[in-house]
């Protein structure tokens, strides 16, 4: 996961540091990947100056955050591939036979 948090702060930190203004949009686990990147990276905040570029606004649609001071595990139960994918593989009745004739 830090892979992909360092990704999120690449693209990110020089938009700051540009005096640009973000919003991050962060869905399902891009919840605590994304505020995790963009730690220090607010609005006039340790590590943007005072230019006024900086992360205006998270907004979190559906997404998974951890609690302050906490971080993510590094296995999540919602993210187990293998179990969606046995039962993805589970016969149902096909659409075409529940039509009334």
């Amino acid at each position: 996961m830090n892979d992909d948090i360092f990704a999120i702060r690449q693209v990110v930190e020089p938009l700051c540091k540009a005096r640009m203004r973000i919003i991050l949009v962060c869905h399902s686990a891009g919840g605590f990947l994304g505020s995790a990147a963009v730690k220090n990276l607010e609005v006039g905040g340790t590590q943007t100056g005072h230019g006024g570029g900086g992360v205006e606004k998270l907004i979190f649609v559906t997404a998974g955050l951890v609690a302050p001071g906490q971080e993510a595990p590094a296995s999540l139960p919602f993210m187990d591939f293998q179990e969606i994918v046995s039962s993805a593989l589970t016969p149902i009745t096909p659409f075409s036979t529940m039509l009334i004739p």
